[in-house]
């Protein structure tokens, strides 16, 4: 339920909105689609490896809790501390960095 929750969370604080899909050519469309949903994969892989992770030596702290930069900081300090895998790490942080980051500011998978 928690992981749910965290993902769930991660994709509505994105603010991701499939109507600027809609504007673009069949081949941008379908590029944009796939860089969509390798970062949703991301993130939903990041946010159960938070929870799994984690969660083992620290309470659990909202990801609103530090910006984007703390968040780079800290996940980076953690994965030599803990001895997490670069992939782990990384997933972890992309979740961190987005579900940090207020919707007004949140990147679109545009990148725009």
């Amino acid at each position: 339920m928690f992981r749910t929750l965290l993902i769930t969370s991660a994709f509505l604080t994105a603010g991701w909105s499939s109507a600027a899909l809609a504007q673009q050519t069949p081949d941008a469309t379908a590029q944009a689609q796939a860089a969509e949903d390798a970062l949703a994969d991301q993130i939903g892989r990041g946010a159960e490896a938070w929870a799994n992770t984690c969660s083992n030596c620290h309470n659990m702290r909202s990801p609103t809790e530090l910006s984007p930069a703390e968040w780079d900081m800290t996940v980076n300090h953690m994965r030599v501390r803990a001895n997490i895998p670069g992939d782990v790490a990384e997933d972890i942080k992309a979740f961190l960095i987005l579900s940090s980051t207020p919707v007004e500011e949140a990147p679109s998978p545009d990148g725009n």
